[in-house]
């Protein structure tokens, strides 16, 4: 199991309570694709994120325990041996929206919001 950022980066130090969440909670091969995030004073801390990165074992343990990350997966790529990367995206949608429910997945996972609808999909840019 890894981590990794789209350019290929390795994350699972710096956010290993996810990797050790998806070892327990994930009964099959998945292949996710989502967004890590760290959440601080009610908002999104990017300060947070990058404060893991490239730094030693014991400061990353300390940041993990201050400020625990959360996987939003808004993606599934694999499952349980089978590329879906072919797939329309609404099919692989229904697919995470399934895979949370059956496995019910907590946080630190985050099934991202979807909407299909253009003007709803507007209101949520407005706000």
């Amino acid at each position: 199991m890894r981590q990794q950022s789209h350019q290929g980066t390795a994350l699972t130090t710096a956010f290993s309570e996810i990797l050790e969440d998806a070892q327990r909670d994930f009964p099959e091969e998945v292949l996710l694709d989502g967004e890590v995030v760290i959440w601080h004073g009610g908002r999104l801390g990017f300060g947070r994120l990058q404060r893991r990165l490239n730094r030693r074992p014991a400061t990353v343990r300390r940041e993990i325990a201050q400020s625990p990350a959360h996987l939003v997966a808004f993606d599934l790529l694999r499952h349980a041996g089978e590329d879906l990367t072919e797939r329309a995206y609404r099919q692989r949608r229904d697919g995470l929206a399934a895979l949370f429910e059956e496995w019910h997945l907590t946080p630190p996972w985050t099934l991202c919001p979807v909407t299909y609808d253009r003007q709803e999909a507007r209101r949520w840019g407005r706000r």
